[in-house]
């Protein structure tokens, strides 16, 4: 299941050249959307971006950056 909700990663090189993997979907940051316009904590209609989900992974490695 995990498999189908996942999304392509997008790479980010920093300025300092250094890889950053992220990915964001966009599915379960409507569904909080809509939960938060339906429990009245957010007003519809506004121009606001937020994303609301947000996982890290970190992989441990012997290397220092």
């Amino acid at each position: 299941m995990q498999k189908k909700l996942s999304t392509p990663k997008e790479t980010s090189v920093s300025n300092t050249n250094i890889e950053h993997d992220y990915n964001i979907n966009m599915n379960p940051n409507k569904l909080l959307v809509k939960l938060l316009i339906q429990l009245k904590q957010l007003v519809p209609g506004s121009n606001e971006v937020y994303i609301f989900e947000y996982g890290n992974q970190f992989i441990p490695t012997d290397k220092f950056d």
